[in-house]
């Protein structure tokens, strides 16, 4: 089914790298619904405090779904999420 109903088609997701100084890396979906939330990461020196926007599957869905292509953003170009 081509218009699948999935974070892949939601103008909240939204694909970056895991590294963002190498083009060639992984490509993540991460949803920006909501603002980030508070993670701790532990480092040699104790605890890091940092926020991040969750990952999401391509596939996953959510009742806040929002299709990408209804969506004009400030630039005025339709479909850019």
């Amino acid at each position: 089914m081509a218009d699948q109903v999935n974070c892949n088609g939601c103008a909240y997701s939204q694909e970056e790298a895991i590294d963002p100084h190498n083009v060639s890396a992984e490509r993540l979906l991460v949803c920006r619904r909501r603002p980030p939330v508070p993670v701790f990461i532990p480092t040699p020196r104790g605890v890091s405090l940092q926020t991040v926007h969750p990952l999401v599957a391509r596939d996953g869905w959510c009742g806040d779904y929002l299709d990408h292509r209804t969506v004009v953003r400030a630039t005025g170009q339709e479909g850019q999420a």
